[in-house]
């Protein structure tokens, strides 16, 4: 392929013809020079190759047909092309120039160039020739013998034809028609030369191109005073090129596999030794990263930025270059697979070895998305940004082991915590007295987290066994081991013996680990925090990278009561629309909105079999916060949906698209005196309605303009509305959007917040 003005054309018809490559150009357009004045011919390598080594190049060529000139200039003055002008004016004479451009055919050093003129003479006389003339030598002029002179024909007679070398002009010698202008000329005029070695680019009126001109050396009867003027008059010029001899090219390039190579000046005869391409022992995608020390010890983490929710098909692999292979380095993955932001935490169990890769030495990683391409219907990640040295950060602590007595047969044992709210919980109970054999044995086999043996003082084995927790919607029995917490309270109850096992009678033997913090006061903007509580050794310096978001107070209970009473009807299974949403408004309480749709991708477009979620967060997050709470609520979903949704990749869980909602509106009042108050009325009639009245309502119907005249109504002093106009913004692929709000403009993932809205009073 070749570039031109209208961007890289493809080289359609080519063959082979006696062990050389025949290239036919196939198109008008010209091929355009880069910004360093080269003229490339490009080839691209696709599918299975071997190692592809180059040992040299010769190029010959020739125009496939005769080209049209690109300009034509009698000095300064420019000719158009078809409409013709005079090639050195009208009254002609020595050091009149005649300029030829074609940076197609001129630039090809030693081509032999054949010019074709299609020209006129145009004859002009100098003179009136319609005044008799007589002999006035003779004694008795006799007026009937007058007689009519002959005029002289003034012609160019000699030119000289001339190439700018990059100094001056010189001598080009020229065979043919070398002087096509004379007009004495039988049969096709045409002028050929070679192009010479030293060519170079000129400059004409501004502008800069490969030109030859004819200078003209003399002119026929210049001085007579009875001229005829044979004026050369141009139309046209083609030009046909062919290259006898097989040439060296200028300069050879190669890009493969990320590294460039660059050679110049080949002297034809000895080997290029230019690796055109050569493979990489990697599957593919893959992504290889170069560090310029070695990787060692643990844990080394990498934060990764990630734009999009991902979902490939298999598990990345994170390899470490050894010296003889990439070897597969041990990771802990908080990215979920690069489904969204998260950390990766690096174990490496071996010394890295330098490497030159792509024209680069270092030490280098790489990762593969296993050993398949990703599927289709996949949605590979966007990685925005890789943070290094970089740890998760929990609004929580630890608190010290609390210890509870159990009284005989107590019912609805209650007891609370010195701290809260509480986070995560571990309740381990003595039974050693009273547990039966079979218990412990069922419980070793089945569930060993669940069972410690330890000695006492006096050598004694005392059963340790950790208890459930459940929510108060969950159903227990009398033989159930659980209990209830209120995390605010930090209250803990146990069972009845009815509902839940009653905690066995003992001295200290509840034993609680536990973890608190949490709520709003967690959040923080990016950049908030700047030092340790306590010092860490080896720990210079400490910041929050991206905001700290989602924390949130005490969930409402009447939310679950509302949303609670549907697991009748769902059974904790996703398969009507209506499922989605009860499932994720009972189990996530920092979700303001969901809306389930069925048949519609993530990008709003009709898809059969589809299923889009879209939620919308309690409080405003960052992105990254956005995209975890995505993909939880996805991990969520496709535990209980059909798993031909998640195995299809039907499945999509999204975040509304925020538009905020932006008012033009003028009103004519009734009293002056209060177009302050009015003005400020309708700001707040605008801001409650839709950071209110709109937003409260479900995804995709939030918007309704008929409301907004029933809020002006409310205000007083409004005489009239003379104009409304409503315009949404948000933000798409990071690009500002912007579009107006109409009755009838649909939005089905949006939900609103109110904007700037300009206020127009007239009286």
């Amino acid at each position: 392929y070749y570039k031109t003005e209208n961007g890289e054309k493809d080289i359609k018809e080519l063959s082979v013809r006696q062990g050389a490559i025949v290239i036919n150009k196939n198109s008008d357009e010209e091929i355009v020079a880069d910004e360093d004045g080269n003229y490339k011919l490009c080839c691209e390598l696709s599918g299975q190759w071997e190692d592809f080594h180059l040992d040299g190049m010769l190029v010959s060529g020739s125009s496939a047909e005769a080209i049209p000139a690109d300009e034509l200039y009698n000095g300064e003055f420019p000719i158009k092309r078809l409409k013709g002008g005079y090639c050195f004016g009208r009254v002609p004479a020595p050091f009149e120039e005649f300029y030829i451009k074609s940076d197609t055919a001129f630039n090809k050093k030693g081509a032999t160039v054949n010019l074709l003129f299609d020209l006129d003479i145009v004859t002009y006389m100098g003179y009136d020739d319609s005044t008799p003339q007589y002999n006035y030598g003779e004694n008795i002029i006799d007026k009937n013998a007058a007689v009519r002179a002959e005029a002289d024909d003034v012609y160019i007679s000699e030119v000289v034809w001339e190439y700018f070398n990059g100094t001056a002009w010189d001598y080009l010698e020229a065979k043919g028609t070398e002087n096509p202008f004379s007009g004495k000329n039988d049969g096709a005029l045409s002028v050929r030369f070679t192009i010479p070695e030293d060519i170079e680019m000129s400059d004409l009126n501004a502008r800069e191109g490969y030109y030859i001109r004819a200078r003209v050396v003399n002119v026929e009867n210049v001085f007579t005073t009875r001229p005829r003027w044979l004026l050369p008059f141009v139309k046209d010029v083609k030009i046909s090129w062919e290259c006898s001899d097989e040439r060296v090219p200028q300069k050879f390039e190669m890009r493969n596999n990320a590294e460039e190579h660059i050679v110049e000046g080949w002297d034809g005869k000895s080997s290029v030794l230019l690796d055109v391409f050569s493979d990489i022992e990697a599957p593919l995608p893959t992504v290889y990263m170069c560090f310029e020390r070695p990787l060692k010890g643990f844990p080394f983490s990498m934060m990764f930025d990630v734009e999009n929710n991902s979902l490939l098909a298999e598990q990345v692999r994170y390899e470490l270059w050894t010296g003889k292979r990439f070897e597969t380095v041990h990771v802990i993955d908080d990215s979920d697979n690069m489904e969204h932001s998260g950390a990766v935490y690096f174990y490496f169990n071996h010394e890295a070895e330098e490497r030159t890769i792509f024209g680069e030495s270092g030490y280098w990683m790489r990762l593969t998305a296993g050993q398949k391409p990703v599927r289709s219907r996949r949605i590979s990640p966007k990685v925005k940004g890789i943070s290094f040295n970089v740890t998760k950060a929990i609004q929580r602590q630890h608190a010290d082991e609390e210890s509870f007595s159990t009284d005989s047969y107590e019912k609805n044992k209650t007891i609370k915590l010195l701290h809260t709210p509480v986070i995560d919980l571990e309740i381990w109970i003595n039974e050693t007295d009273g547990i039966k054999t079979e218990v412990i044995n069922n419980l070793k086999k089945d569930y060993p987290e669940r069972l410690r043996e330890e000695e006492n003082e006096d050598g004694e084995l005392n059963y340790w066994i950790k208890w459930k927790r459940i929510s108060e919607s969950d159903s227990d029995s009398a033989e159930d081991r659980v209990y209830r917490v209120d995390p605010y309270s930090g209250e803990i109850k146990f069972g009845d013996g009815k509902y839940g096992m009653i905690v066995p009678e003992g001295f200290e033997n509840i034993r609680v680990n536990y973890t608190y913090g949490g709520g709003a006061e967690g959040n923080a903007e990016k950049g908030a925090l700047k030092q340790f509580l306590i010092p860490v050794p080896r720990v210079e310096d400490v910041i929050n990278i991206s905001a700290l978001s989602g924390g949130m107070g005490k969930g409402e209970k009447d939310r679950l009561l509302k949303y609670g009473k549907y697991r009748i009807r769902h059974q904790n299974r996703a398969v009507a629309a209506e499922d989605f949403d009860h499932l994720i408004y009972e189990n996530f309480g920092n979700i303001a909105h969901v809306k389930t749709f069925d048949g519609l991708d993530s990008e709003g477009k009709i898809s059969a079999g589809h299923v889009t979620v879209v939620v919308e967060g309690m409080l405003d997050g960052n992105g990254r916060m956005d995209k975890e709470l995505c993909s939880k609520v996805r991990r969520f979903l496709s535990k209980r949906c059909d798993c031909t949704l998640v195995a299809g990749g039907f499945l999509d869980v999204r975040t509304s698209t925020k538009i905020e909602i932006s008012a033009d509106i003028t009103v004519r009042i009734a009293n002056p005196d209060e177009a302050a108050a009015t003005q400020q009325q309708i700001q707040n009639a605008m801001k409650n309605l839709i950071d209110q009245k709109w937003a409260e309502r479900e995804i995709g119907d939030q918007i309704r303009l008929s409301e907004v005249y029933k809020a002006l109504k409310g205000i007083r002093n409004i005489r009239a509305v003379q104009k409304i106009i409503f315009e949404g913004s948000w933000y798409e692929n990071g690009k500002r959007m912007l579009a107006p709000i109409e009755n009838d403009t649909k939005f089905p993932f949006a939900t609103v917040k109110s904007g700037e809205h300009k206020i127009n009073i007239e009286i």
